[in-house]
């Protein structure tokens, strides 16, 4: 098993930081990455929370509630052996990118 890593999930044209554009709504990047085995595991959530926690393969993923607009998601990856294969997948379906909160490096 690899180190523990927590990466961005952002929709990003190439390396420039100024072509960040929306995910989608909530329910478009719940639904999305449920096609992922990245889903809620049916616990109610918490009243007045600001995330929406979903479980995948290796790793956990936080989806901001607070607005109707996703601009990007935060990911911990307990095992990225594992979640590695299922992100990667991931972001070439939506066209979507990662970025890796200690180094920058990008990903997808």
């Amino acid at each position: 098993m690899g180190k523990r890593k927590q990466l961005v999930l952002i929709n990003r044209e190439g390396d420039d930081p100024n072509s960040d554009r929306p995910l989608g709504s909530v329910e478009d990047v719940t639904h999305h990455l449920a096609k992922f085995n990245t889903a809620v595991d049916g616990a109610p959530e918490k009243e007045g929370g600001y995330t929406r926690r979903l479980f995948g393969p290796g790793m956990y993923v936080d989806v901001p509630i607070g607005n109707a607009i996703v601009n990007q998601v935060l990911i911990d990856c307990y095992d990225p052996d594992l979640a590695a294969p299922v992100l990667i997948r991931l972001c070439r379906s939506a066209g979507w990118r990662m970025q890796d909160v200690e180094t920058g490096q990008m990903f997808g």
